[in-house]
């Protein structure tokens, strides 16, 4: 009997932090994109402006060249994870200031803060992925997809690491300003590492053991992969991905920790 009342308790609470950010992520609409013109549509319609932008410009300039290998579905999958980290970390930064007089609420926590701007940011730009994916296929400027089942897993887990990453950057810019200027090189600085301009197969054979390492390629040679099949020889590493991701939603859990008790300290 006990242990079904901790079990009630436990998903009546979910309950209401499910609802709190889903009030938190309402809000967070309002004020990012308004109530007029283009207001929430705006939060799938700028990455996909962007993305399928660079996609029709890649795909133009080289269809003058003799280049086999599939452009647009490279382009693709290399902007819009991009996209997915690196905005998730910007939008994380400096995430609580704004929303500070909210944590006065008895159930608003600091958590529920960072996962309503994390959960609609991935929103948005998984809508976008899926939508010019959608588009890109029934014009033929894509080919036909290999196999579904390596994008939904390469996408998820490039989520995930996308999450921990805000989860860890939000934290420690509330902890130190430093970061807050440092975070902007140091995303540009991983551009070129992360994948999304190169295949793992194209690198010499010494460095794709080690290029694995950087999670963020495993995620993107596994989206490529599901779209391109046999065009290219996909190198990644589930495992150790999934570990990297655990580690770092821990670490950045725990940041969030700290962060939380110096705020109510100064309470």
């Amino acid at each position: 009997m006990k242990i079904n009342g901790e079990v009630k308790e436990f998903l009546n609470s979910l309950r209401v932090q499910s609802r709190v950010v889903h009030a938190l992520m309402m809000r967070e609409i309002i004020t990012r994109f308004g109530r007029r013109n283009l207001g929430f549509l705006w939060l799938f319609l700028e990455p996909m402006l962007f993305t399928m932008g660079v996609v029709l410009m890649w795909n133009t300039f080289h269809a003058t060249r003799d280049i086999k290998f599939p452009i647009a579905e490279f382009a693709f999958t290399g902007y819009i994870t991009v996209l997915c980290w690196r905005n998730m970390g910007n939008r994380l930064v400096k995430a609580i200031e704004p929303n500070l007089a909210l944590m006065y609420h008895q159930n608003v926590k600091l958590i529920d803060i960072f996962f309503a701007r994390a959960f609609l940011e991935l929103l948005g730009v998984t809508g976008a992925f899926v939508f010019i994916s959608c588009i890109f296929l029934f014009t033929n400027v894509f080919t036909p997809v290999y196999d579904i089942f390596y994008i939904v897993i390469g996408w998820l887990l490039l989520c995930w690491f996308a999450l921990g990453l805000g989860l860890l950057i939000g934290s420690l810019t509330e902890i130190s300003d430093v970061i807050e200027r440092f975070w902007h090189p140091i995303s540009y600085f991983m551009l070129p590492i992360s994948g999304a301009f190169f295949l793992v197969q194209w690198l010499p054979e010494s460095f794709r053991q080690y290029a694995v390492y950087i999670p963020m390629v495993s995620c993107v040679e596994l989206i490529r992969y599901g779209f391109l099949g046999n065009a290219f020889t996909p190198y990644y590493d589930i495992p150790y991905v999934i570990s990297f991701n655990l580690l770092l939603m821990f670490t950045g859990m725990l940041f969030l920790i700290y962060v939380g008790r110096r705020i109510e300290l100064e309470y």
